[in-house]
């Protein structure tokens, strides 16, 4: 007669169960003892929840020290939290969320109204393995531009939407040099109607939002729906 782990048994069905749970009795279950704490802390992380600034610093501090802890997350969605609070988060502090020494498991990310993110972010993620990324949402995130959001479409070759809802996606250069003050340089429209092209060519069957987007040209939006794939939602800036 073939011997059975108790372990093969009993990880199915406490994951099953686990499914059902909340975050804080997961957190409860985490102290039970260590084979708890192996299995349950994957579950805790995979689709962490926030409705306040206080606990999602806790757990980015956390993700600081244990690093391999970012990629267990398979779904991160911060809109949870009020817009003041969101207004609080910066690169340095969403940073840890994103896993950089593997490929990551992060499916859905949803940043809107994250307006403190910047070029730095969008750098990160099109850097970072995010090859399951089906689902960005970028909206209000003014600080972040069309250049930097052409290499994520490059690299995230799975997403199926693209949040950018009222971003400005003018890039501002003076002497060749990026900058990010509104009162200062030129305009390079360019980089714009390149993300177009560069959506077209990686992404041809994408769900994209630029409803209030501002620095949108004509160019870009007839380039765009050039595609009878692609799935646009605009209206007119104001």
């Amino acid at each position: 007669m073939t011997n059975i782990s108790p372990n093969i048994c009993f990880e199915p069905i406490l994951n099953n169960i686990l499914d059902r749970l909340d975050q804080k009795d997961l957190y409860s279950m985490i102290l039970l003892n260590k084979q708890f704490y192996n299995i349950v802390v994957v579950e805790l992380y995979k689709k962490p929840i926030f409705t306040n600034i206080k606990s999602f610093e806790k757990c980015s501090n956390t993700l600081k020290e244990r690093k391999n802890y970012a990629s267990y997350i398979d779904h991160l969605d911060l809109t949870l939290m009020s817009e003041e609070d969101r207004l609080e988060i910066t690169d340095p502090k969403l940073t840890p969320f994103i896993y950089t020494q593997g490929i990551s498991k992060l499916r859905i990310l949803n940043v809107y109204g994250c307006r403190l993110l910047t070029n730095g972010f969008a750098r990160l993620l099109a850097s970072s393995n995010l090859m399951e990324l089906i689902y960005l949402d970028l909206g209000q995130c003014v600080h972040i531009r069309a250049p930097f959001i052409s290499q994520i479409v490059k690299n995230c070759i799975r997403l199926m939407y693209l949040g950018m809802q009222g971003m400005r996606l003018e890039h501002f250069v003076v002497y060749g040099e990026e900058i990010t003050d509104f009162d200062d340089g030129e305009i390079d429209v360019g980089w714009v109607d390149q993300l177009a092209i560069d959506i077209i060519d990686n992404l041809p069957d994408l769900r994209i939002d630029v409803r209030m987007c501002f620095g949108r040209t004509d160019i870009f939006l007839q380039k765009l729906s050039s595609n009878s794939n692609l799935e646009i939602l605009y209206t007119k800036c104001t």
